[in-house]
């Protein structure tokens, strides 16, 4: 029979060993080559959500304050149960508190407050900010320090990027990027 050209064939079909190989090294290289990269943007990505999550609840808190006419305070924590600003109303007594709001923060950032009082914010209806814990004199004064500014600094560990979340004396609030985490 002369038709040969009808018979199968025994070639092989599909990649050699050598060509997998060749292939898995290239991929393990783009991946060496991306791991870095992905590591900062993962870092970026905490940084961003741990200060808008500060700049939320102090907008938060002045709304609240202007909208119920009543002082609102915005505390920072950081304890066991994490990081986080805490958002309460005070009475009209300035003694009592409600807790209504929280906001988590990553446990991962490094957040440096200043001055240190910022730590604990009043909002009040007039717009005015008042430092730490409210004091009131007997003619029912507040005699806190009125806020002229303060910087939340945020970063995720010694040499990364460091973002400002910045804080004027009526709550206008601005984030940059700036400097270095030391």
């Amino acid at each position: 029979m002369g038709n040969n050209a009808m018979l199968p064939t025994n070639s092989a079909k599909g990649f050699t060993l050598i060509e997998l190989m060749i292939v898995v090294i290239i991929i393990a290289i783009l991946a060496a080559m991306a791991a870095p990269s992905m590591s900062r943007q993962i870092q970026q990505m905490r940084i961003n959500e741990g200060v808008a999550s500060i700049e939320a609840a102090f907008k938060e808190a002045r709304a609240q304050a202007l909208v119920s006419q009543q002082p609102t305070v915005a505390q920072y924590i950081d304890d066991a149960k994490g990081k986080r600003v805490v958002l309460k109303s005070l009475g009209s007594d300035f003694s009592t508190t409600t807790e209504f709001a929280n906001y988590p923060i990553n446990n991962k950032l490094t957040i440096n407050i200043s001055p240190t009082n910022l730590a604990t914010l009043n909002f009040m209806p007039d717009k005015k900010i008042f430092l730490g814990t409210l004091a009131i004199d007997k003619n029912k004064n507040i005699t806190n320090t009125t806020l002229s500014g303060g910087t939340f600094s945020v970063c995720t560990g010694e040499g990364t990027d460091q973002y400002r979340l910045s804080i004027d004396n009526v709550g206008n609030i601005a984030t940059a990027k700036g400097g270095v985490c030391s």
